[in-house]
């Protein structure tokens, strides 16, 4: 059996630019194909001795569609690395071997929950970064967040400060140490034990940057949390 160069040639010079046509090309030869197979009003213009020569270019044309999406899955992803690494303005990494969390009972019996965040905070921006505030986004606390403190440390000396009060903050691509001591007055459903919080701080640009980390606990243990369906057996007990 013998190969015709030529048409070999030609057969490889149509991949070689059906490797570069746009995906959205390939997907709208796709789409038409499928309402001629899919369609009755338009499938009975087919004569019936191509039907299945189209039925197979519609799954060549999806398997192509397919695989150019595929092709582009890296350069996507990559693309997509980048701008999230662009929009964001400062890097939080906890120090979990300083962080903890804390249960204080009051004279009236509530409780106050404190969370002792400590981390290092890198500026990725061109200019200052002044933090300003931080929370505790989980886990959800029923109660009053009461006023916390953010402070970062002096980029010439050990001193701590708040932006607000001392005018403190982090030079552009540098990384410091900060701080966020946070108060609600509450408990979590958790008593006891190492606890994982995710914590948010933002900067006086309303700029935001998260962090999961886990926090040691200093305090005894909290009474037993007892919940709705406890609470309601216990009413009729």
């Amino acid at each position: 059996m013998t190969v015709d160069p030529a048409g070999a040639g030609a057969f490889a010079k149509f991949f070689d630019t059906l490797k570069n046509w746009p995906l959205w090309l390939l997907v709208g030869i796709a789409l038409c194909l499928t309402v001629l197979v899919a369609i009755p009003a338009f499938h009975a213009i087919v004569p019936p001795r191509f039907a299945a020569w189209v039925l197979f270019a519609t799954l060549a044309a999806w398997i192509l569609a397919a695989a150019r999406t595929v092709s582009l899955l890296p350069d996507l992803l990559a693309a997509r690395r980048a701008a999230r690494t662009a929009a964001t303005k400062f890097v939080i990494t906890p120090i979990e071997s300083q962080s903890f969390w804390h249960l204080a009972k009051q004279t009236d019996g509530s409780y106050i929950t404190q969370f002792a965040i400590r981390c290092m905070v890198k500026n990725r921006m061109s200019e200052p970064l002044h933090l300003m505030k931080a929370r505790i986004l989980r886990p959800k606390i029923s109660g009053d967040e009461l006023p916390g403190i953010v402070t970062m440390r002096a980029p010439d000396n050990r001193m701590h400060g708040t932006a607000f009060g001392s005018g403190f903050h982090i030079p552009p691509g540098m990384a410091l140490p900060a701080s966020a001591d946070l108060f609600v007055r509450g408990m979590p459903k958790q008593r006891s034990g190492p606890m994982k919080v995710l914590v948010e701080f933002k900067d006086a640009d309303a700029n935001a940057s998260r962090a999961t980390m886990l926090l040691s606990f200093t305090s005894p243990p909290g009474p037993e949390y007892i919940g709705p369906i406890k609470r309601l057996i216990g009413r009729f007990s």
